[in-house]
């Protein structure tokens, strides 16, 4: 879970730039919240101790709901940093503050659907390498 170092990156490490521009990065770290707070854990919990308790499916459920509350939250993530990279869809107001009309237009940045699929990719690969280390050292 990097979301919540991060959000406390903004509020210690970054005041200001959280004054600035809070309208809008509140809105995909309030999304990556929700996400990782009561999708992920609710159906962690469900897979790690409700593997005898519920039936293979709902089982496999859990699991599927937990890979896609993972890698929801990874994206609000990566676009919250894609709006310090690329910011978009973004109002000025007349104390300074930037706020957004929508969650749309930081949601589906063109840089963050671009930064994302290269930050799962890696991911992915990165992960392989470790299951091919840990295998072939087992066997």
């Amino acid at each position: 879970m990097t979301g919540i170092p991060l959000e406390f990156q903004f509020g210690t490490n970054w005041a200001k730039f959280s004054h600035v521009s809070g309208g809008i990065i509140g809105q995909t770290l309030g999304m990556e919240g929700m996400f990782a707070f009561f999708l992920e854990s609710s159906f962690l919990g469900l897979l790690i101790w409700g593997e005898k308790k519920l039936s293979p499916k709902a089982h496999f459920g859990a699991a599927l709901a937990l890979w896609i509350g993972s890698w929801l939250s990874g994206y609000f993530i990566v676009a919250t940093n894609a709006f310090m990279q690329h910011p978009v869809g973004y109002t000025w107001a007349a104390d300074g503050t930037s706020s957004s009309p929508a969650s749309g237009p930081s949601c589906l940045n063109p840089w963050a659907v671009v930064q994302y699929a290269h930050t799962m990719i890696a991911s992915v690969v990165t992960a392989s390498f470790v299951v091919a280390a840990v295998g072939a050292f087992w066997t």
